[in-house]
């Protein structure tokens, strides 16, 4: 592997978190102000129809969130057959109390588990790249994990002049400074190295609360073209539509309106760091617990608060795709 993979995939994964935010937070700004008192109050009703229009191009993102990333690979390779078999089987483990159905607080422990479990897999394998010796791996050393992303040549960024290519040579050491940034933030005893769990959040910030600085310093490193350190109104719709297949005038529209409305809070015509936080990584967000909501909202036919095998069975297109996921794993380890 090498760290720009690596950093391809986190910014990847913190993308599709940040579009989600966005549709998900909208919820407590327009739709929810026109739902009755007593739903208002509650704050369990999602806005399925922004929502489902929003991610109707994606449905891997639910079926990630639901059994994991390389699980939903295989889940959408199964027949539709297939994945319903697996699938109620599946929810009778996630049916905690056995009472044949599957509440909100059992589906937010699932999907919380879900994200534990791919958040540690994705670290046990770069971890385990990382090993020099026979011995397993108690801390991995600043030096060694320059060495083995990059390469020999630029360790420490001591050789980054031996590079020819100038453009490759500034990529390499802005990165490398950006790595250095995420890594002293991560290293919460300050011993100069990471530890497993030090490790997961310099790897998933986005998961971690002390790691939220860096989330939105790179964020807007990342959508800040004109570098202003700001996000203007162009900028936001660029990374919202970024993976879109939906690039009508109508949707820009929407998430210009969404950008003056929800966004930016000043009404500056700007995002400065304090509102990209909110946006990207809003204090107190509990994603489990949102991204549950959602699929009760788009599931319960009945309207019960809650979920019944049938209910989740009849709609397994969204919580799996067209099959399900590597379902002897996904059981084991819950």
């Amino acid at each position: 592997h090498s760290a720009i993979a690596l950093e391809k995939q986190v910014k990847t994964h913190l993308r599709m978190k940040l579009v989600y935010l966005v549709l998900l937070l909208a919820l407590s700004y327009e739709y929810v102000q026109l739902l009755p008192t007593g739903l208002r109050a509650t704050g369990k009703v999602a806005n399925d129809r922004v929502h489902a229009d929003q991610h109707k191009e994606d449905p891997e993102y639910h079926h990630e969130q639901f059994v994991g990333e390389s699980q939903a690979e295989i889940y959408d390779h199964l027949p539709p057959r297939a994945a319903k078999v697996q699938l109620s089987e599946l929810v009778d483990k996630i049916d905690e109390n056995g009472d044949s159905f599957v509440s909100e607080e059992e589906l937010i422990s699932w999907i919380a588990h879900v994200n534990r479990r791919m958040i540690f897999n994705e670290a046990d394998r770069f971890w385990g790249s990382y090993k020099t010796s026979d011995q397993p791996l108690k801390e991995l050393e600043w030096d060694t994990y320059v060495r083995l992303s990059y390469g020999e040549e630029i360790q420490q960024g001591e050789n980054l002049h031996l590079m020819a290519d100038e453009d490759r040579k500034v990529t390499f050491r802005v990165q490398l400074d950006w790595d250095r940034k995420r890594w002293d933030l991560a290293d919460q005893n300050k011993d100069q190295t990471l530890d497993f769990e030090e490790f997961k959040s310099f790897l998933h910030p986005d998961d971690f609360p002390h790691m939220r600085s860096i989330v939105i310093e790179e964020a807007v490193r990342d959508l800040d073209v004109d570098q202003s350190n700001t996000i203007d109104i162009d900028e936001y719709i660029r990374e919202m539509t970024r993976d879109s297949y939906d690039m009508s005038n109508e949707s820009r529209e929407r998430h210009k309106a969404d950008f003056k409305k929800h966004r930016d809070l000043n009404n500056d015509g700007k995002l400065d760091v304090e509102e990209v936080g909110s946006w990207v990584m809003p204090e107190g967000f509990d994603h489990a617990e949102s991204e549950a909501r959602y699929l009760i909202s788009m599931s319960d036919g009945d309207n019960d608060g809650k979920l019944s095998k049938q209910e989740i069975i009849d709609n397994h297109v969204l919580f799996v795709g067209s099959a399900a996921t590597e379902y002897g794993k996904v059981v084991d380890e819950f």
